[in-house]
């Protein structure tokens, strides 16, 4: 009995691996799509969803998708210190919001 309880849950955790995977090519497709200027109604269209839903599901991923896309080339050293200033960015502009109030 055992067994099959942790074969149920290594199953759950395996299907759970392959779906994150596909949700992410399903990503890269659509962005693929957008950067091949199919509007939202066109690939709503073949996933069966509305214009507005797939806007909804994927504009954001899209955005981050593309900015690793960007910054592929960078090295580690690089990549690290990108993301420092942009850190610094957005703790320059808290303190200035706090500063406002």
């Amino acid at each position: 009995m055992a067994q099959t309880r942790q074969n149920s849950l290594d199953r759950l955790s395996s299907i759970q691996v392959r779906l994150e995977a596909l949700n992410r090519q399903r990503a890269e497709a659509v962005a693929d799509a957008r950067r091949a200027d199919h509007s939202w109604a066109e690939i709503a269209s073949v996933l069966g969803v509305t214009k507005q839903s797939a806007w909804a599901l994927f504009a954001d991923q899209i955005e981050m998708i593309e900015k690793n896309r960007e910054n592929a080339h960078l090295s580690e050293d690089e990549a690290i210190a990108l993301a420092v200033e942009a850190t610094r960015s957005v703790r320059r502009s808290r303190r200035v919001d706090v500063a406002k109030r």
